[in-house]
């Protein structure tokens, strides 16, 4: 039974970065191959991904707020508005209010082991977020081996390694 897919694609907001790339390369080719399911692209900001497949939508976002009250705000709205049942977050933190299925990507923890690497704001963030994501997402994927590991070992009992 086809379902509805939701996905956060406000990476793209942030120019050509590592999960921008990783992102458009993922969803140009589930546009490919999923032929079931639809699709609603969540973005904090005008459309700068333009999918070709008529099941996939992009929903905009241009209101004058910062990414993260978007996030936690306004996206579970968005979610519930636009019926998704599996909302795919690939920045490592998710709206933690939305109430559907939700499925975030690990990229590293940088923010743990060398938090001087980045804005001490981007730190607080997700040092504070993560731990509540792993709890609130229904499956976390690690884009490496290595940070399924490090995650596992970083967050032991925060989450089930069958997730």
């Amino acid at each position: 039974m086809p379902i509805t897919i939701g996905v956060d694609i406000k990476a793209f907001r942030g120019g050509k970065t590592g999960i921008s790339r990783y992102l458009r390369a993922i969803l140009d080719r589930l546009q490919e191959i999923d032929t079931e399911n639809s699709y609603v692209l969540f973005e904090y900001g005008p459309s700068v991904y333009t999918p070709h497949n008529p099941r996939w939508e992009v929903i905009p976002f241009t209101k004058p707020v910062s990414g993260l009250v978007w996030q936690q705000f306004v996206l579970p709205f968005l979610v519930k508005r636009h019926k998704v049942s599996v909302l795919w977050c690939p920045e490592q933190v998710c709206p933690l209010a939305a109430r559907t299925g939700i499925v975030t990507t690990a990229h590293d923890l940088v923010f743990v082991h060398y938090p001087r690497t980045l804005a001490w704001s981007m730190t607080l963030i997700l040092r504070t977020l993560f731990p509540r994501t792993l709890r609130a997402s229904d499956r976390v994927a690690a884009d490496s081996e290595y940070t399924r590991q490090d995650v596992l070992k970083t967050y032991r009992g925060l989450i089930d390694e069958s997730r």
